[in-house]
């Protein structure tokens, strides 16, 4: 998945909204949400290559998504541009969808890394206490995201330097959404270098994913569209969270 979205307290405190597109190789096989795990209740995607997921929820207390990093550009950096990893990057994901909340999941994930070798990622995990990122490419970062619009894609969160996400902000400042379906437009977006749903082969958009949910009162929606969101209607699943 390339592209995250993420609105904390978002129309209102308490609650999260997110919508996310996965950008992958077309030819790579994947299952649409579903009941991946019955103990906690997990719904996530399933990557039919490594069996791990890019986003998912355990149903009630935990969103968690996962997106592929830049290389580190440092000589000195712990992962070496090229190195086979141990272990699956959306294995890791999967893993942090069984934790007990997100803060859990990142002291985990901390010590994960130091012990099994992965590519370069940046893991998202939120409930109702809070929402983080764990940054790795050879140096691990934590960081909480505070009330307010974030996005992630190959780098740092809400990186400047990052047109895509450039062209999301602006698009969220001049329109702020409140509900998920008003996000659909910005992953939707083609233009050019910015684009945010790609036609590109043979990587491109493959599916689109949004979650909203309210903590307090544990409603959560999550809509599914399993091809490019510009042309692909969205099927609501949230049913499956029981």
């Amino acid at each position: 998945m390339c592209t995250l979205i993420v609105g904390i307290d978002r129309p209102r405190a308490g609650h999260l909204l997110l919508g996310a597109n996965r950008d992958e190789s077309l030819a790579r096989a994947a299952v649409s949400p579903h009941v991946l795990v019955r103990e906690p209740l997990i719904v996530a995607g399933r990557d039919s290559v490594a069996g791990g997921t890019w986003l998912g929820m355990q149903a009630g207390r935990l969103v968690a998504a996962i997106l592929n990093r830049n290389e580190p550009t440092d000589e000195g950096s712990r992962w070496v541009a090229g190195t086979e990893p141990d272990r699956s990057r959306g294995l890791l994901c999967l893993d942090a969808l069984r934790m007990n909340g997100a803060r859990e999941a990142v002291e985990w994930v901390k010590d994960e890394v130091l012990t099994c070798r992965y590519a370069p990622f940046s893991l998202f995990v939120a409930d109702a206490t809070g929402a983080f990122v764990a940054a790795w490419d050879g140096a691990m970062r934590v960081e909480q995201l505070f009330p307010g619009w974030h996005v992630i894609t190959h780098g740092d969160v809400d990186d400047p330097f990052d047109a895509r996400s450039e062209l999301v902000h602006t698009n969220l400042r001049q329109a702020p959404p409140k509900r998920i379906e008003e996000l659909v437009p910005i992953l939707s977006a083609h233009e050019g270098a910015r684009a945010v749903c790609l036609h590109t082969d043979p990587h491109g958009t493959v599916s689109s994913s949004l979650i909203e949910v309210d903590w307090p009162s544990g409603k959560t929606r999550y809509l599914h569209a399993a091809g490019k969101p510009c042309a692909t209607p969205y099927q609501d699943i949230s049913r499956l969270l029981g």
